[in-house]
């Protein structure tokens, strides 16, 4: 307790003073005695992590002389189990920054169930499988031994490239190929990027054979997309869906992605009267041309860097069931083989999705007053298509909003309305990447392994 004499005051006011700074510094003494503990804390937990990583690496390394020593396992299954070693993968690319640097497999463990998961779900088993960033390769490894025919892996780390050439080596090149160049490199905001991605995928995909959309998926791609990168690359793969460019230039791929918690909970949610928070634009185009099918859940720790962990995640589980903001998803993603017409042209499809950005933007509007703002006279027809004025923008499903925009574009009040001259794009905006690809001179080359 600290003791003032102020000269002056009365005797209440002296008591005040006392009792206040004898309160400020007993909370200031216990927050110093907190945070020692707190440290204390830290630095326990950190000794006992090595410590539990040094017995579990001696205890490997006496089974391995053990095994050694009887002649059951040869010199490649001992440079298996050093390479599959997590704490040792660890410690030589600990250089790996948290969402900027891709995110790898480094268990062995991790690496089975979700090479088993994707071998039980390809829908052709003798399709080749397309492996972005495999990384030290365990994930290949296991992917080889459940029988895959063929892996092309592109790889962004140059570092892991030593290790991949090892691995084509032994197995040849009609087995495995590796590519260096990165994979989530695509924005379809940016020209010369998209260029250059065309140009490393037609080199590094020469052996894949086109298919028609409505046959069987041509492929198998997996990825482990960082958060950092995952609203681009997943609005990528909706964006030219119209276009059929890029990845869906060869036919139908199925992918196999894992992906951050904030990207699968949209993903999945599938009624927007349950979740006006969630559902979106987003949401409509993965529901509408997409199936998409989640196969195993893992914790943000089973891949190196380890995700980023979402602070606030409010789901519901009358929605879509609950979501863990400390786990990732491996999910399965397919594109429709009966399309809607509307994905048939570049330009409709545009109009379309930017008709959804403007729809949705404010799920709480009502629906038609809020378009006859913008088309006047589309209320009648409106209310013959079932709706009223208490219907909001927010409570209407996927298949209905394509439904209403394929008879809104067909009225006459459409022509001509604020609506319409919103959704023209503009005349550069018409160009496929494609053709511009065609056009560059300075095409990029692609460095094979």
């Amino acid at each position: 307790m600290i003791t003032i004499k102020p000269k002056g005051c009365s005797s209440f006011i002296k008591k005040s003073l006392i009792t206040v700074c004898g309160s400020y510094c007993s909370i200031f003494t216990k927050n110093i005695h907190d945070l020692h503990t707190k440290d204390d804390n830290v630095v326990s937990a950190k000794e006992t992590r090595e410590k539990r990583r040094t017995e579990k690496r001696n205890g490997k390394c006496a089974n391995e002389e053990k095994e050694g020593s009887t002649g059951n396992n040869d010199n490649n299954t001992l440079d298996l189990a050093f390479e599959s070693t997590q704490d040792l993968l660890t410690e030589k690319y600990s250089h790996l920054k948290k969402n900027v640097s891709p995110s790898y497999i480094f268990d062995v463990d991790v690496a089975e169930k979700i090479a088993t998961k994707i071998i039980a779900n390809r829908t052709n088993p003798s399709i080749p499988i397309i492996e972005y960033n495999p990384g030290p390769a365990l994930l290949t490894k296991q992917l080889l031994k459940l029988g895959a025919p063929q892996i092309i892996g592109i790889e962004s780390n140059k570092k892991f490239i030593p290790t991949l050439e090892k691995i084509q080596e032994k197995h040849g090149c009609e087995k495995i190929n590796f590519y260096n160049w990165d994979p989530f490199m695509a924005n379809w905001m940016d020209t010369r990027k998209m260029d250059s991605l065309h140009q490393n995928e037609k080199n590094s995909l020469q052996q894949i054979k086109q298919k028609e959309w409505v046959s069987s998926p041509y492929a198998s791609i997996f990825g482990i997309i960082n958060p950092s990168r995952s609203q681009l690359f997943l609005t990528f793969l909706q964006i030219l869906l119209g276009s059929k460019e890029s990845l869906y230039s060869y036919g139908r791929p199925e992918m196999f992605f894992i992906v951050p918690v904030k990207d699968y909970r949209l993903m999945i949610v599938n009624d927007p009267t349950q979740s006006l928070w969630t559902y979106g634009k987003f949401s409509t185009l993965w529901n509408l041309f997409f199936d998409v099918t989640t196969l195993l859940e893992i914790h943000k720790t089973d891949v190196f860097p380890p995700f980023k962990a979402k602070r606030h995640l409010r789901c519901e589980s009358k929605s879509f069931g609950t979501v863990n903001k400390d786990s990732i998803y491996l999910v399965k993603i397919v594109p429709k083989k009966n399309l809607d017409p509307v994905t048939n042209c570049p330009e409709e499809y545009s109009r379309f999705v930017m008709f959804l950005r403007q729809i949705i933007k404010n799920k709480k509007h009502r629906l038609i007053p809020k378009l006859e703002s913008w088309v006047p006279g589309c209320g009648l027809h409106l209310i013959r298509m079932g709706f009223n004025m208490l219907h909001l923008t927010g409570d209407i499903s996927p298949k209905t909003y394509l439904e209403m925009y394929h008879k809104l574009k067909i009225l006459p009040e459409f022509k001509e309305s604020s609506l319409d001259a919103i959704l023209s794009p503009h005349p550069s905006e018409t160009e496929s990447h494609s053709s511009k690809v065609s056009d560059q001179a300075d095409q990029l080359p692609t460095k094979e392994l």
